[in-house]
């Protein structure tokens, strides 16, 4: 979860944000600078983002919150415990092909589900 103090430096006042760039800074600093450019990136893809895209509080809330769960994904390390969440989530996504077998989604959501 996002510490409370980093994320009252993105309280309402500061948005609709001004940049493309902003976001991305306010991205790096949620997340205490453990993500570089490429990993935001990525993340903007996976949810279609682009610079034209009005980035309100609410929106800047939402893709903190994906991108925290995309990235505590990513940079999990090899050989570390598994937590009970983090062994229960295994079990949602395990055979995740199987479980979506005759559902019919979207390509874009079936990419995001197997990022998770």
């Amino acid at each position: 979860m996002v510490p409370w103090f980093i994320c009252h430096d993105w309280l309402p006042p500061r948005f609709p944000l001004k940049s493309f760039q902003q976001l991305i800074t306010g991205l790096k600093e949620v997340h205490m600078g453990a993500t570089g450019d490429n990993e935001i990136n990525t993340i903007f893809k996976l949810v279609n983002l682009d610079e034209g895209f009005k980035i309100d509080f609410k929106f800047f809330c939402s893709i903190a919150a994906f991108s925290e769960r995309i990235l505590a994904r990513w940079l999990i390390l090899p050989g570390g415990g598994m937590t009970e969440k983090e062994t229960i989530e295994k079990a949602d996504f395990t055979n995740l092909s199987w479980k979506l077998e005759g559902v019919s989604i979207t390509k874009h959501l079936e990419k995001i589900l197997y990022a998770l």
